[in-house]
Protein backbone atom coordinates (compact mmCIF):
# COMPACT_ATOMS: atom_id res chain seq x y z
CA UNK A 1 0.00 0.00 0.00
CA UNK A 2 2.70 2.29 0.96
CA UNK A 3 5.01 1.26 -2.56
CA UNK A 4 1.45 2.67 -4.86
CA UNK A 5 1.29 5.99 -2.81
CA UNK A 6 4.86 7.08 -2.73
CA UNK A 7 4.74 6.56 -6.35
CA UNK A 8 1.70 8.28 -7.20
CA UNK A 9 2.92 11.35 -4.75
CA UNK A 10 6.33 10.72 -6.88
CA UNK A 11 4.59 11.31 -10.55
CA UNK A 12 2.41 14.27 -8.74
CA UNK A 13 5.62 15.65 -8.55
CA UNK A 14 7.09 14.86 -11.98
CA UNK A 15 4.35 15.83 -13.52
CA UNK A 16 3.85 19.05 -11.64
CA UNK A 17 7.55 19.96 -12.20
CA UNK A 18 7.55 19.72 -15.99
CA UNK A 19 3.70 21.99 -16.01
CA UNK A 20 5.48 24.84 -13.67
CA UNK A 21 8.15 25.69 -16.71
CA UNK A 22 5.35 25.85 -19.19
CA UNK A 23 3.57 28.41 -16.99
CA UNK A 24 5.91 30.40 -16.16
CA UNK A 25 6.54 31.21 -20.21
CA UNK A 26 3.30 31.34 -21.17
CA UNK A 27 3.27 34.00 -18.19
CA UNK A 28 6.45 35.96 -19.58
CA UNK A 29 5.03 35.57 -23.16
CA UNK A 30 1.88 37.89 -22.61
CA UNK A 31 1.18 39.79 -25.46
CA UNK A 32 -1.25 42.18 -23.07
CA UNK A 33 0.48 42.77 -20.66
CA UNK A 34 2.51 44.73 -23.15
CA UNK A 35 -0.65 47.08 -23.27
CA UNK A 36 -0.53 47.55 -19.42
CA UNK A 37 2.93 48.31 -19.39
CA UNK A 38 2.53 50.85 -21.84
CA UNK A 39 0.06 52.68 -20.14
CA UNK A 40 -1.87 54.14 -23.25
CA UNK A 41 -4.21 56.03 -21.18
CA UNK A 42 -1.52 57.53 -18.80
CA UNK A 43 -3.12 55.70 -15.07
CA UNK A 44 -1.38 56.39 -12.19
CA UNK A 45 -2.77 55.71 -8.74
CA UNK A 46 -5.19 57.78 -6.99
CA UNK A 47 -3.66 60.75 -5.39
CA UNK A 48 -5.15 60.95 -1.91
CA UNK A 49 -6.08 64.16 -0.14
CA UNK A 50 -5.55 64.32 3.20
CA UNK A 51 -7.59 67.38 4.52
CA UNK A 52 -7.26 68.24 7.78
CA UNK A 53 -10.25 68.10 10.03
CA UNK A 54 -11.86 71.49 10.55
CA UNK A 55 -10.99 72.96 13.75
CA UNK A 56 -13.58 73.32 16.66
CA UNK A 57 -13.18 76.03 19.00
CA UNK A 58 -15.27 75.50 22.07
CA UNK A 59 -17.49 78.53 22.49
CA UNK A 60 -16.39 81.58 25.24
CA UNK A 61 -18.15 80.59 28.56
CA UNK A 62 -20.86 83.02 29.58
CA UNK A 63 -19.66 84.44 33.20
CA UNK A 64 -21.82 86.60 35.48
CA UNK A 65 -20.86 88.69 38.42
CA UNK A 66 -23.11 87.58 41.16
CA UNK A 67 -21.15 89.44 44.19
CA UNK A 68 -18.53 90.93 45.16
CA UNK A 69 -16.90 90.68 49.23
CA UNK A 70 -13.83 92.30 51.25
CA UNK A 71 -14.85 90.36 54.42
CA UNK A 72 -11.67 89.53 56.35
CA UNK A 73 -9.35 91.91 54.24
CA UNK A 74 -9.16 89.61 51.22
CA UNK A 75 -11.19 90.61 48.07
CA UNK A 76 -13.15 87.66 46.54
CA UNK A 77 -16.07 88.06 43.81
CA UNK A 78 -18.74 85.80 43.65
CA UNK A 79 -19.48 84.21 39.73
CA UNK A 80 -21.44 81.92 37.94
CA UNK A 81 -20.14 80.46 34.66
CA UNK A 82 -22.16 79.27 32.28
CA UNK A 83 -20.97 76.40 29.51
CA UNK A 84 -22.54 75.13 26.63
CA UNK A 85 -23.64 71.90 27.81
CA UNK A 86 -22.67 72.14 31.12
CA UNK A 87 -24.64 72.99 34.06
CA UNK A 88 -23.83 76.72 35.52
CA UNK A 89 -21.04 76.36 37.44
CA UNK A 90 -20.70 78.51 40.51
CA UNK A 91 -17.15 79.81 42.45
CA UNK A 92 -16.19 82.39 44.87
CA UNK A 93 -12.92 83.43 43.58
CA UNK A 94 -9.87 85.26 44.46
CA UNK A 95 -7.63 88.05 42.15
CA UNK A 96 -5.20 85.98 40.13
CA UNK A 97 -7.42 82.49 40.81
CA UNK A 98 -8.44 80.71 37.66
CA UNK A 99 -11.61 78.37 37.19
CA UNK A 100 -11.55 76.23 33.91
CA UNK A 101 -10.47 78.97 31.25
CA UNK A 102 -11.78 82.32 33.44
CA UNK A 103 -9.24 83.99 35.24
CA UNK A 104 -9.71 87.00 37.64
CA UNK A 105 -7.05 89.82 37.42
CA UNK A 106 -8.59 92.29 39.48
CA UNK A 107 -11.06 92.53 41.54
CA UNK A 108 -12.79 96.34 42.37
CA UNK A 109 -15.16 95.90 45.33
CA UNK A 110 -16.35 99.72 45.59
CA UNK A 111 -17.21 99.88 42.00
CA UNK A 112 -18.31 96.04 42.05
CA UNK A 113 -16.30 95.15 39.29
CA UNK A 114 -14.09 92.70 37.86
CA UNK A 115 -11.62 92.59 35.51
CA UNK A 116 -11.33 88.91 34.11
CA UNK A 117 -9.48 86.65 31.10
CA UNK A 118 -12.03 84.17 29.71
CA UNK A 119 -10.37 82.49 27.28
CA UNK A 120 -7.19 84.77 25.90
CA UNK A 121 -9.80 87.38 25.88
CA UNK A 122 -9.74 90.37 28.81
CA UNK A 123 -13.14 91.64 29.65
CA UNK A 124 -14.98 93.80 32.46
CA UNK A 125 -17.59 92.06 34.29
CA UNK A 126 -19.73 94.66 36.57
CA UNK A 127 -22.43 93.56 39.19
CA UNK A 128 -25.96 93.03 37.44
CA UNK A 129 -24.68 92.80 33.70
CA UNK A 130 -26.27 89.99 32.77
CA UNK A 131 -29.57 90.67 33.98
Amino acid sequence: MHAKTNALWLGAMMLSASIVPQITAAAQDDTYGTIARRNAFHLGAPKVQTAAPPRLESPRPKVLLTGVTDIGGKKRALVEILEAGKPARKAVVAEGDTVNTVQVLHIDVLRAQVKVRIAEVESSLSLGDGK
